[in-house]
Protein backbone atom coordinates (compact mmCIF):
# COMPACT_ATOMS: atom_id res chain seq x y z
CA UNK A 1 0.00 0.00 0.00
CA UNK A 2 1.23 3.46 -0.85
CA UNK A 3 0.27 6.95 0.27
CA UNK A 4 0.86 10.31 -1.43
CA UNK A 5 4.10 12.07 -0.55
CA UNK A 6 3.98 15.00 -3.01
CA UNK A 7 1.80 16.13 -5.90
CA UNK A 8 3.15 17.95 -8.94
CA UNK A 9 1.42 19.22 -12.08
CA UNK A 10 1.99 16.04 -14.12
CA UNK A 11 3.07 13.47 -11.53
CA UNK A 12 2.52 12.19 -8.00
CA UNK A 13 5.24 10.78 -5.73
CA UNK A 14 4.13 7.87 -3.52
CA UNK A 15 5.77 6.27 -0.45
CA UNK A 16 5.08 2.96 1.20
CA UNK A 17 2.38 3.35 3.85
CA UNK A 18 4.70 1.74 6.39
CA UNK A 19 6.81 4.89 6.41
CA UNK A 20 5.84 6.56 9.70
CA UNK A 21 8.26 4.71 12.00
CA UNK A 22 11.72 6.23 11.47
CA UNK A 23 13.51 3.07 12.74
CA UNK A 24 11.64 0.65 10.46
CA UNK A 25 10.96 3.09 7.60
CA UNK A 26 10.29 1.31 4.32
CA UNK A 27 12.38 2.66 1.40
CA UNK A 28 9.91 1.62 -1.36
CA UNK A 29 8.70 4.46 -3.61
CA UNK A 30 6.89 4.94 -6.90
CA UNK A 31 5.86 7.79 -9.22
CA UNK A 32 2.71 8.03 -11.31
CA UNK A 33 2.84 10.22 -14.39
CA UNK A 34 -0.25 11.26 -16.38
CA UNK A 35 1.70 11.88 -19.58
CA UNK A 36 3.83 8.72 -19.50
CA UNK A 37 3.02 5.65 -21.60
CA UNK A 38 3.89 3.33 -18.68
CA UNK A 39 1.97 5.33 -16.06
CA UNK A 40 3.79 3.97 -12.97
CA UNK A 41 7.54 3.99 -12.32
CA UNK A 42 8.71 1.86 -9.37
CA UNK A 43 11.90 2.67 -7.49
CA UNK A 44 14.72 0.13 -7.33
CA UNK A 45 14.41 0.01 -3.55
CA UNK A 46 12.30 -2.91 -2.32
CA UNK A 47 9.97 -3.16 0.66
CA UNK A 48 11.71 -4.15 3.91
CA UNK A 49 8.67 -5.97 5.36
CA UNK A 50 6.36 -8.83 4.34
CA UNK A 51 3.14 -8.00 2.50
CA UNK A 52 0.97 -9.38 5.33
CA UNK A 53 2.32 -6.88 7.89
CA UNK A 54 -0.46 -4.42 7.06
CA UNK A 55 -3.68 -4.51 9.04
CA UNK A 56 -6.73 -2.77 7.58
CA UNK A 57 -8.18 0.07 9.63
CA UNK A 58 -11.18 -0.80 11.73
CA UNK A 59 -14.27 1.11 10.70
CA UNK A 60 -15.89 3.26 13.32
CA UNK A 61 -19.23 1.82 14.29
CA UNK A 62 -22.11 4.21 14.75
CA UNK A 63 -23.87 3.82 18.05
CA UNK A 64 -27.61 3.66 17.82
CA UNK A 65 -29.80 5.17 20.47
CA UNK A 66 -30.23 8.53 22.09
CA UNK A 67 -27.09 9.81 23.83
CA UNK A 68 -28.93 12.60 25.61
CA UNK A 69 -31.53 10.40 27.29
CA UNK A 70 -31.64 10.36 31.10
Amino acid sequence: MYSVERKYRNSINWVCSKNSNSVLRCPARCVTNRESVNGIKLSHRRHNHPADSFKPHKRCRKRHGNRNSK
